[in-house]
């Protein structure tokens, strides 16, 4: 009996640990594994199937993570420069009227291909070097100058354009328009204007080689100077034909 009543405990204890092994399917914490949209589990994310297998099919990977950004192009400073209420717009003109009434020269050049670093990097050298630096839409600009001498381009104003004018120095829009062309091949000027007159495209490497403030006053200080030169070694070669070498007048040598 004893033997008997261990196999029956046995057996009573082997029946609960089977009861409550079936009890476990409908454990209500594995119930909380399911995915909120109803669907069953599928395991945790992989990149990949694990060494020696090959890939099932509709099985849950991960995203790769060298993934490459593309950065944002022409496309996107055309459609921020274009997306103005007419406020805003009313604002460009008067904005773009007032540098045009006081710039020395314009070029309009095509910007496709340009990013948005490029772009960056032209507007700061624009501040460096005196130019006013702006992508607007075309029949802004037309109105902009009316009135100006730069009047003259609103025919020639097509296409998406970037407008530069040169602020203190004729010369300064086109050394820019030149100097970032030579990275980037669909940079190119499509309108140059300069003291009231619309000139080819091409000539924005005359407007380039216009010179500088500084090298404008240096040559006019050269000029200057000649003739007070020129009027020195004249009364000193009179002075030596007529006394052998009488010494220049005080004038003369102060003006040399």
């Amino acid at each position: 009996m004893r033997s008997a009543r261990n196999d029956d405990g046995q057996e009573a204890r082997y029946g609960m640990e089977s009861s409550s092994a079936k009890a476990g399917s409908f454990n209500p914490a594995r119930k909380s594994r399911a995915c909120a949209d109803g669907a069953a589990p599928s395991g945790s994310f992989r990149e990949g199937p694990p060494p020696g297998r090959a890939s099932v099919p509709g099985a849950r990977t991960a995203p790769p993570k060298d993934r490459k950004r593309q950065e944002p192009g022409a496309e996107f400073i055309r459609r921020s420069a274009m997306a103005l209420n007419l406020s805003q717009k009313q604002e460009v003109v008067a904005e773009l009227a007032d540098v045009a009434a006081k710039a020395h020269s314009l070029v309009a050049a095509e910007y496709a291909g340009i990013t948005v670093s490029q772009m960056t990097a032209m507007r700061k050298k624009a501040r460096e070097s005196g130019v006013y630096l702006k992508v607007v839409k075309n029949t802004l600009a037309s109105r902009a100058v009316e009135g100006t001498e730069f009047e003259v381009v609103k025919d020639s104003l097509t296409g998406p354009l970037l407008y530069a004018f040169s602020t203190e120095e004729p010369g300064a829009a086109g050394r820019l328009i030149k100097e970032f062309a030579k990275g980037n091949d669909k940079l190119k000027a499509r309108v140059v204007a300069w003291e009231g007159k619309l000139l080819p495209a091409a000539h924005v490497e005359v407007l380039a080689s216009l010179p500088t403030r500084d090298q404008a006053l240096a040559m006019l200080a050269r000029v200057l100077a000649e003739p007070a030169a020129m009027f020195a070694r004249a009364v000193k070669a009179v002075a030596d034909k007529q006394g052998g070498g009488e010494a220049v007048p005080a004038e003369a040598q102060a003006e040399a």
